[in-house]
């Protein structure tokens, strides 16, 4: 992006590929989450104020250049891109059986969702399927999202 604004200021850009940093790794970006954050940051409208030029996109899936390893992870700007790179803590691997979509939808999304909707369901319809949900939530995102290198 050359400018802040909505959709219409999106435009395709031939860009090199990023170099990773110490503690980064660089990711082939095989899909990018679009949130709240991205919508509100290419007006510069959001918290933590944007600088341009900017390539947005926060979250992305997509394989570990080297080792091709499917990850989800959160790149906080550039995942717009054909390769973005992230903080090797910010990585998760994705578990076999579940698709990037999915995946990806579950880092920033699921991870909002579960601490307002537990709670809430339990007083709606009971502890016993509170407690059956937060298990298998849990254990879905435990098992989508063991941290890479751990």
């Amino acid at each position: 992006m050359r400018e802040f604004g909505g959709p219409e200021v999106l435009e395709p850009a031939e860009l090199a590929v990023p170099e990773p940093r110490d503690g980064e790794v660089l990711i082939e970006v095989a899909r990018a989450g679009i949130n709240f954050a991205d919508t509100h940051t290419t007006s510069n409208s959001y918290v933590r104020k944007a600088t341009l030029p900017l390539v947005p996109g926060v979250e992305v899936a997509g394989t570990i250049v080297g080792s091709g390893e499917r990850v989800v992870a959160l790149t906080w700007d550039g995942g717009y891109a054909e390769y973005a790179t992230a903080r090797r803590e910010h990585v998760f691997p994705i578990a076999h059986g579940i698709d990037d979509g999915t995946a990806l939808a579950l880092l920033i999304q699921g991870t909002t969702a579960n601490p307002i909707f537990i709670p809430n369901v339990g007083k709606a319809i009971g502890s016993t399927v509170n407690s059956r949900i937060t298990v298998s939530l849990t254990c879905s995102c435990a098992n989508t999202f063991s941290r890479v290198g751990s």
